[in-house]
């Protein structure tokens, strides 16, 4: 998966491409000079990087991407909510984040895998992997179908990016 960047307008400075995990502040209060800034919340704690320091909006915009570069750079890459064991209650011997099912239909039961796929901050989707029906499942198919599902599932882990 890739990070979806998006554009944040700058009152008299511009519009801007953005990280997901930049955040633009503009706090104004009456009397006070405010707060003008990018926050890095990639982790915490999170880093304001204001724009009276760096003079301009966009120099601002430059050293936040440039800690944020420098912070998954270091290995400080969590994947904090993506499961790495089974649950000590799990029933079966599958891999973590993939579930034999099945579904009746009016003409017959289907079973397949379903794999877990992540998509950050606690939020998932699953995909199915087909097995075959109670006439035409194997081991065959059952292994086939497994190494299919296990292959998508480290696929999905591997492109992981929590928010």
């Amino acid at each position: 998966m890739k990070l979806e960047y998006r554009e944040v307008a700058v009152k008299n400075n511009g519009v801007f491409r953005v990280s997901p995990y930049l955040v633009r502040i503009d706090i104004d209060e009456i009397g006070y000079a405010g707060t003008h800034g990018w926050q890095v919340r990639y982790q915490r704690p999170w880093k304001l990087f204001s724009d009276s320091k760096f003079k301009t909006p966009k120099r601002a915009l430059s050293e936040a991407q440039a800690f944020l570069t420098q912070q998954k750079g270091h290995g400080l890459y969590r994947r904090a909510n993506l499961k790495k064991v089974s649950h000590h209650n799990k029933k079966n011997s599958l891999p973590v984040g993939i579930t034999k099912k099945s579904e009746k239909h009016w003409n017959g039961t289907i079973r397949f895998f379903q794999v877990r796929i992540p998509l950050g901050f606690r939020k998932h989707t699953t995909k199915k992997v087909y097995i075959g029906t109670d006439n035409t499942i194997t081991a065959k198919r059952i292994k086939q179908s497994l190494q299919k599902a296990i292959e998508i599932r480290k696929k999905a882990v591997m492109n992981y990016v929590p928010y």
